[in-house]
């Protein structure tokens, strides 16, 4: 959104320096003002897309995953059923089964949530 708007403070810039409202010196001034600001918001963007594709490959060990599931269990027999499929929906962003229906080959993709796990 914000570099939406910068566009379009560049663009207003060049209308106003079209029907002579500011002068060489000030649009000159303002773009490159405008310019510095879009370059640093387009370094923070490609800084926080390298972050996020780093963070959607890593992959946690089977035996933490099976510890936390079994100590999670133990816990998820006391709540009630509604409220178990709101706890796992909020665990749980994907599952991926192969064609051949083989659950060992299966992909579960947890949300945010899990990362944040204290059992």
């Amino acid at each position: 959104m914000k570099l939406k708007q910068l566009e379009k403070q560049q663009r207003r810039c060049y209308e106003l320096f079209e029907s002579k409202d500011i002068g060489d010196a000030e649009l000159v001034e303002q773009l490159e003002s405008l310019k510095q600001a879009i370059a640093t918001l387009n370094e923070n963007q490609r800084q926080l897309q390298a972050k996020i594709a780093e963070l959607e490959h890593s992959t946690v060990a089977l035996k933490e995953v099976r510890r936390t599931l079994k100590s999670l269990l133990k816990s998820f027999h006391s709540i009630e059923a509604g409220k178990q499929n709101t706890l796992l929906r909020g665990f749980i962003q994907s599952v991926h089964v192969p064609p051949d229906r083989d659950v060992t080959g299966m992909h579960i993709r947890g949300t945010a949530a899990l990362k944040h796990l204290n059992i």
